[in-house]
């Protein structure tokens, strides 16, 4: 029965308990249909204010203010309830109108009611399902004009609004002046990473800027990131690690997607694949380090993904290593790390170019002084071409930018025609032995 959703509200506000609470308000509640078929349009306010009275939700604790704020989110949760459950077919657009005044009910409860900072779950409810009926009402939109001429701007355009409204929610909660015990501030990360999971699906990752500018002038009077819930600072650190990658700051990337990865929970193996499919392609270019293969074997999507690449790239064999990067592009596409991955190819050739020097038959410290025409040779046979098909100015350039790029140490000859490379760690970061 419906009265099943009043009795759990009230078993949350009475106890405390925002979880509880915001449970009531799910769009997975087992009696959302007997919710729906409760009442109607024309007495809906009158109906669901004596149940809210014969449950005997607030009892003598809330004032009449706050009685109407709670009214109007139930008069609104019926409303995307009936939307969803009544009739022959589920009506997206309205269910998704209801929603968002069901959450802009909620933002007014807190700053308007002021309701207490345990009933932040609601918050997260709401915005929460605000995202995913957005996301089902544009699905709605494009199936609907299949076939029709539409801009593509328009199929996300509930998404985009659902943003923009879940984006008052967050100013709610880092603007909240109260102590911190009693503050809406405790809400901000969860709010942070549902707003930056709904970029990242807008393609809008630049209006992240917008959210870490406030979190950064917030920071005197926020508490630290370790306050707040596991789940809600690895999720941040995460989506933090992939903006950095996605502007080419590895560095910084590498050290909040690693903080992300040790502080994430062992058992969650989707979470800790998410994080390593930009934590792997990071180290690969701020440390020309490659996953194991124990590593990948705990990981069969990434290690499908990346163990062809990553054996290419320790053989130093191009030709393979353009086939693996070529048979992955899509994927690679459209996990944003194509073209990082494809930075990997001058590790393949520094470690090409380290095994042609390996290779020397030569010894003492004439072994330094390597001719040119082996490693025109070893790029030659690497790619695939045919003999003297691989120009040596072009292997002088490879050779020069592996020098800028300082995976080789060491200038070239020309008057000799021979690489002149350190006689101590002539490829950096890694073991040759002289």
């Amino acid at each position: 029965m419906s009265s099943k959703i009043y009795t759990t509200f009230r078993q949350g506000y009475q106890s405390r308990s925002g979880t509880l609470a915001a449970s009531a308000l799910s769009l997975a509640h087992p009696n959302l249909r007997e919710f729906a078929y409760s009442t109607n349009a024309h007495s809906v306010n009158r109906d669901i204010k004596n149940e809210l009275r014969d449950h005997n939700v607030f009892g003598a604790m809330a004032s009449s203010a706050e009685t109407a704020s709670w009214l109007e989110v139930f008069v609104c949760f019926w409303k995307v309830a009936s939307a969803l459950e009544r009739g022959d077919e589920r009506d997206l657009l309205k269910a998704y109108e209801a929603q968002k005044d069901l959450l802009q009910a909620v933002i007014r409860g807190f700053s308007n009611s002021q309701w207490p900072n345990y009933f932040l779950p609601i918050l997260y409810q709401a915005s929460n399902n605000l995202r995913l009926l957005a996301i089902r009402a544009d699905d709605d939109i494009v199936a609907r004009n299949t076939g029709r001429a539409k801009s593509v701007e328009l199929t996300q355009e509930k998404l985009e609004d659902a943003a923009r409204i879940i984006n008052r929610g967050f100013t709610i909660c880092i603007s909240d002046r109260a102590p911190l015990e009693e503050s809406r501030k405790w809400g901000t990360y969860y709010m942070t990473n549902l707003l930056f999971r709904m970029y990242f699906k807008l393609n809008t990752i630049g209006l992240t800027k917008n959210i870490l500018r406030a979190i950064h002038a917030s920071s005197a009077d926020l508490p630290g990131i370790e306050n707040f819930p596991k789940s809600q600072s690895v999720t941040f650190w995460y989506y933090l690690g992939i903006v950095n990658f996605l502007e080419g700051n590895y560095s910084e990337a590498e050290v909040h997607l690693t903080r992300a990865f040790e502080s994430c929970y062992y058992g969650a193996r989707r979470q800790l694949e998410l994080i390593l499919t930009y934590l792997i392609p990071t180290r690969l270019i701020t440390k020309q380090l490659l996953p194991t293969k124990a590593l990948l074997t705990h990981f069969p999507r990434l290690e499908e993904l990346f163990l062809p690449f990553t054996l290419c790239v320790k053989s130093g064999n191009l030709k393979k290593f353009d086939e693996a990067l070529a048979a992955g592009e899509e994927e690679f596409v459209k996990r944003r790390i194509y073209l990082t991955l494809e930075r990997g190819r001058e590790v393949a050739l520094r470690n090409l170019f380290r095994k042609a020097y390996m290779m020397q038959s030569t010894v003492g410290p004439a072994r330094a002084r390597v001719p040119l025409e082996i490693f025109r040779v070893a790029v030659e046979v690497s790619t695939g071409l045919g003999e003297g098909e691989m120009e040596a100015e072009e292997v002088e350039c490879m050779l020069a930018n592996m020098i800028y790029s300082g995976f080789m140490k060491g200038y070239i000859s020309r008057e000799h025609s021979k690489m002149v490379l350190s006689n101590k760690d002539p490829f950096p970061g890694t073991s040759v032995e002289e």
